[in-house]
């Protein structure tokens, strides 16, 4: 497909569309909305790379290699169960947008992270990777 697939399905994404290397990022509150939107750029250029979102209730915030690189207004309920959901693929039976490459971690907080801790994730991490 067109996306290299980190998380899906739909109402909780992460992905990395194959036209530009940007961080897809999508989550859907309990009206059934959906808020997606792609930031950065240059994932897709082989090397190792953080990428993270966050939501602090009104915000959905994007970051690449620790950097904030763009955010989406969101409003409503989080939906919190999100059934089908896989790492590496877009959903359980769906196959055809596959992550091609590597996970090292996958981590979810049950808080909002701050710039700086996203700063500090990533800076705790890159050595392990050459960066």
């Amino acid at each position: 497909g067109g996306y290299h697939i980190v998380c899906g399905p739909v109402a909780f994404e992460i992905s990395i569309p194959n036209s530009d290397g940007s961080a897809r990022t999508g989550i859907a509150n309990t009206a059934g909305t959906r808020f997606v939107s792609n930031h950065g750029s240059g994932l897709n250029n082989g090397n190792w790379h953080q990428v993270a979102f966050t939501l602090d209730g009104s915000t959905k915030r994007t970051y690449i290699d620790g950097v904030d690189v763009g955010t989406q207004a969101y409003t409503g309920t989080l939906e919190t169960h999100v059934s089908g959901r896989a790492i590496g693929t877009f959903g359980l039976a769906d196959g055809s947008y596959g992550l091609n490459g590597y996970l090292s971690q996958y981590i979810v907080f049950n808080r909002t992270l701050s710039s700086n801790e996203m700063q500090a994730t990533f800076e705790n991490q890159r050595g392990r990777y050459g960066i």
